[in-house]
């Protein structure tokens, strides 16, 4: 019943602090204030959350600028691509030059064929553009003209448009787009299509304004929308011939498949900085009891390998994610993070059994004592042995007793 109201993950982060914190308190004691709460700090330090986000993050945006010639501005957008909940697309990115019939409105059936084939060729001719055209009139054999309705003439659909719409609902991220006829039979592809009041740009800035105020994390991909590029969390700038480059964008991109790398980079990033989460706080729960006195081991151990680990993991998720890591750099890379956990572990090993010997001190303290009780005067020269003994006998009657001390070693 427990597990069922309290979350276990919150639960074992709850238990590693509580563990954490009285092995601080203990170890306070112990060694005194200084040198304890610095050791705790240190264990207490989430490095491999830091690491497994900043390896990522490094290695990612290396890799897309090196395969897919990605220009980041602003490397600090990409630390929160883990966060981004919402994704705003421009519908001018989907796209391409080229135009077509969309479809027809309020033709009658028999005439549909008709008007669709008129509509081709004027399209091929140069003499539509993109928007709503009137059909032409039909007379009937009366006299009569019968209703014309009304053709839309749209620009077609970037190849990679359905990917990058598939990119992100695969995710599982909002996809938000702002309504038009331009989008056609890509409508139903979108959770929310906010309306256009004024012009497109406006309308999409302040859609960015309304999910952020709703607590999203919002990502933008625009090639002209610079309100909406400059108040996204992360904007991706699409960069075209036809207008200027988007220099307020946190990140440029070439065409609409680097971007879609970028987007498809959003779970990996998710998964590293969980990893990292769980590798941090096992650390330091494992670091806590070791701080603990009389268990055998440095405390700041454990963390130095969770960092290690977290670095790898960054490291080999980014590869995915950017597809540029040679095989020989997956074996360099893990051969480092390998040797690096095992620096951490012989270090923390050949710490833990430091003792001090006191016995060769007692032994010198007994062996210098033994002496000074011993010490002698040094012997009487032999010319005067023989009155000494006479003397000696004469005054062993009524003088004083004769020590005869003799010198050892």
């Amino acid at each position: 019943r427990l597990t069922a109201v309290i979350d276990p993950d919150s639960l074992r982060k709850a238990f590693g602090w509580f563990v954490l914190a009285m092995s601080s308190v203990i170890l306070w004691q112990e060694v005194g204030p200084a040198v304890g709460a610095a050791t705790a700090a240190v264990v207490a330090a989430p490095k491999a959350a830091r690491n497994a986000r900043e390896a990522f993050v490094a290695t990612f945006g290396r890799g897309m600028a090196d395969k897919h010639d990605v220009v980041v501005m602003r490397p600090e957008a990409l630390r929160r691509l883990d966060r981004v909940d919402a994704v705003l697309i421009d519908p001018r990115v989907l796209l391409t030059d080229e135009l077509q019939v969309g479809h027809l409105e309020e033709v009658a059936e028999h005439r549909r064929t008709q008007v669709w084939e008129w509509a081709q060729e004027q399209v091929q001719r140069g003499k539509l553009g993109a928007g709503w055209h009137p059909a032409p009139v039909a007379h009937e054999g009366n006299g009569h003209g019968a209703s014309a309705g009304r053709v839309l003439i749209r620009h077609v659909h970037h190849p990679l448009a359905a990917a990058v719409i598939g990119e992100v609902r695969n995710a599982d991220i909002d996809l938000v787009s702002v309504d038009g006829d331009e989008l056609d039979e890509l409508r139903s592809s979108f959770d929310e299509l906010y309306p256009v009041d004024t012009t497109l740009g406006d309308a999409l800035a302040d859609t960015v304004v309304a999910l952020q105020n709703e607590g999203r994390t919002v990502a933008v991909v625009s090639s002209a929308a610079t309100a909406a590029l400059a108040r996204a969390d992360l904007s991706i700038g699409l960069l075209d011939e036809s207008t200027r480059p988007p220099w307020g964008a946190d990140v440029l991109t070439p065409d609409l498949a680097a971007t879609w790398r970028i987007l498809h980079a959003v779970p990996a990033a998710r998964r590293v900085s969980r990893r990292g989460i769980e590798l941090a706080t096992s650390a330091s729960l494992l670091g806590g009891l070791l701080l603990i006195p009389g268990v055998r081991g440095q405390g700041t151990g454990p963390v130095t390998a969770g960092a290690a680990a977290g670095l790898a993991t960054g490291l080999l998720s980014a590869r995915g994610a950017a597809d540029f890591m040679t095989r020989a750099t997956t074996v360099l890379a893990c051969l480092f993070v390998g040797l690096s956990i095992l620096l951490a572990a012989m270090a923390s090993v050949g710490r833990s059994g430091s003792t001090i010997d006191t016995s060769l001190s007692k032994s010198a303290q007994t062996s210098g004592a033994a002496p000074a009780s011993s010490i002698t005067a040094p012997a009487q020269p032999a010319e005067g042995a023989t009155g000494a003994g006479e003397g000696g006998a004469s005054g062993h009657d009524g003088g004083p007793p004769v020590l005869t001390v003799r010198q050892e070693g």
